[in-house]
């Protein structure tokens, strides 16, 4: 998720907010509550890219998954030039099955 880190920060700072929700793989997979941003949007391009390249590499189709909503939360100083971030990921398929994970900046 590297890609992602620097102008979601920005952005969310900017913004004034220390969270952002999106689905990676939505039709517009871009946070609502976050003002545009070109190189969020790349970001979120290069993620799911590599989600795409990672389901293909263990025999999946894209159209083996539904969603995979992404939520971040930065937490302690908005000015803080590293925050801590926790992301919580939840994957779900066509049949409504899904898998949750939360990360902190170790896992990330």
């Amino acid at each position: 998720m590297s890609p992602l880190w620097p102008p979601l920060y920005d952005v969310c700072r900017e913004a004034g907010v220390k969270d952002a929700k999106f689905d990676l793989l939505g039709e517009h997979a871009y946070p609502d509550t976050l003002p545009e941003n070109e190189k969020l949007r790349g970001g979120i391009r290069a993620l799911r890219d590599k989600f795409s390249e990672i389901l293909e590499r263990y025999g999946f189709s894209r159209e083996a998954v539904l969603s995979v909503n992404v939520q971040v939360r930065f937490t302690g100083l908005m000015l803080s030039i590293d925050p801590f971030r926790v992301v919580e990921t939840t994957i779900t398929s066509p049949d409504g099955k899904s898998f949750n994970s939360v990360a902190g900046d170790a896992d990330v």
